[in-house]
């Protein structure tokens, strides 16, 4: 399993690249974390919302 990110981290995370459209590669660098996570949590803030985000829907996702 992989490392676990608070809901806090990733609502900041995705602020940053969809509400002051920072890109997300650069965000992830300063946040230290990857790329594909960062881009992964603003598809399915996108898709879900907030929701999509928070630690029971990840668990959830990646279940199915």
């Amino acid at each position: 399993m992989g490392r676990i990110y608070s809901d806090g981290l990733k609502g900041r995370a995705v602020n940053l690249v969809v509400a002051r459209h920072l890109s997300a590669a650069e965000t992830a660098r300063a946040l230290m974390i990857p790329p594909t996570t960062l881009r992964a949590w603003v598809r399915r803030y996108g898709e879900a919302g907030r929701e999509g985000i928070s630690a029971n829907q990840s668990r959830r996702m990646t279940r199915a």
